[in-house]
């Protein structure tokens, strides 16, 4: 159903089981696959590609040209996966050539209100992003990650899986996977998330595995260098701990460096 007073350009490619409500705006180069449902006042600028059973809600801007002075009006896309929900006055812009011309949403994500995803994020699956929260342009943000509400974060920063960043934090740093982070004046990492990792079925294990990890990390004055060894050395064969410190290893932005 596409309601009468929406408009929808003649080259946008809407598939017959989508519903369009009132005063949406669909452009060229828009595609819109099966399930979904725009409630209303919605725009989508081209070219913009939305997967199966995503649910967007009034007032969210999807696809609009990428807030940065150097973009010229060259060819790039947003490209949004499957089954998520993109609650009001959401943003997600365009990606840029610097950044392989694409911004990415992944699937079953939560964007709650005015939310702002910038150019050339790439965003993985089941994340939660409360109201008020912004990712800059570059950054990196892994599978079930959750932002508490009104968190700011940086260009070019690596989110990493399973964590969880506190509400009116500004994140400048890399954020180690399976953490508790916040950047209240200065970012800190404050711990593992042990309640977000028990959702997601870690065992009791892997949790004390990672947090005796942490604490070799984060709390010691040695080298990082140093403790990956000793890590290394005890708990070689934990898959988690393995990737815990590849992340830190790759890392540009991290605290350690």
């Amino acid at each position: 159903m596409i309601h009468k007073t929406a408009m929808v350009h003649p080259h946008a490619s809407i598939h017959s089981e989508v519903n369009i409500g009132p005063y949406c705006v669909i452009g060229e180069g828009v595609h819109i696959d099966s399930g979904c449902e725009l409630k209303s006042h919605v725009v989508v600028q081209g070219p913009t590609h939305l997967g199966k059973n995503n649910k967007i809600y009034s007032f969210v801007s999807l696809g609009e040209a990428p807030q940065d002075l150097k973009f010229k009006g060259e060819n790039s896309e947003l490209i949004i996966g499957e089954n998520n929900t993109i609650r009001e006055y959401v943003s997600i812009h365009r990606g840029t050539q610097k950044g392989e011309g694409k911004t990415v949403i992944g699937n079953n994500n939560l964007l709650m209100t005015s939310v702002h995803i910038g150019h050339n994020c790439i965003l993985g699956d089941d994340i939660i992003i409360a109201t008020g929260s912004g990712v800059a342009g570059h950054a990196v943000v892994e599978d079930r990650v959750v932002f508490a509400g009104m968190v700011g974060v940086a260009p070019f920063i690596h989110v990493g899986r399973n964590s969880y960043i506190t509400g009116f934090s500004v994140i400048d740093k890399d954020v180690p996977p399976f953490s508790i982070c916040s950047g209240r004046g200065e970012f800190k990492i404050r711990g593992v998330n042990v309640i977000g990792l028990k959702r997601n079925n870690f065992s009791i294990e892997d949790i004390q595995i990672l947090r005796k990890s942490f604490k070799h990390l984060f709390t010691h004055i040695n080298p990082l260098s140093i403790q990956i060894d000793n890590i290394e050395r005890d708990w070689k064969q934990n898959v988690h701990v393995q990737y815990l410190l590849n992340f830190l290893l790759n890392s540009k932005n991290s605290k350690n460096r």
